[in-house]
């Protein structure tokens, strides 16, 4: 449905009962995702005011979450709650949070091993069952990101 709404060579872009279904859409469960960012300048005062208190839940700085894909999502309801009200230091913060944790770590402890592993709850070694998460919410946080550059 966003997509269909927003895409510009779309044949229902900005059909008023397509983008009443959308925001139905957004108001029930998805305020907190990237979806809504796609809607840009037709985001609602009501979306905009549900991202931002919701997403205050996700207080990594009140807290030690630890690391990896927990701290990642984390940081990635602020980007998005940043994006949505235009707020360049809590992306400012985010990205520099995220970065301390990308280090390559000596055998044995937790994070990105040096032979490329990745390990977490100590020495458990995991196939992919965070890294993969990591991973895609990496690149989907600097896809995001990219807003950083259009905002005022």
């Amino acid at each position: 449905m966003m997509q269909a709404l927003t895409y510009p060579n779309s044949s229902v872009r900005n059909e008023p009962r397509l983008a009443i279904g959308t925001h139905c859409a957004l108001n029930v469960w998805l305020v907190l995702t990237g979806q809504l960012l796609m809607l840009g300048d037709n985001t609602t005062n009501f979306e905009v005011q549900k991202i931002t208190e919701i997403s205050f839940r996700s207080d990594w700085w009140e807290h030690n979450p630890g690391t990896g894909a927990n701290l990642v999502w984390m940081l990635q309801i602020e980007l998005y709650r940043s994006l949505a009200t235009n707020n360049r230091t809590g992306i400012e913060q985010g990205f520099t949070r995220m970065w301390q944790d990308i280090v390559v770590s000596p055998l044995g402890g937790q994070g990105i091993q040096n032979d490329w592993s990745y390990h977490f709850q100590r020495t458990q070694l995991l196939s992919g069952a965070y890294m993969d998460k990591i991973g895609l919410s990496l690149c989907l946080y600097l896809f995001y990101a990219q807003e950083l550059f259009n905002m005022n």
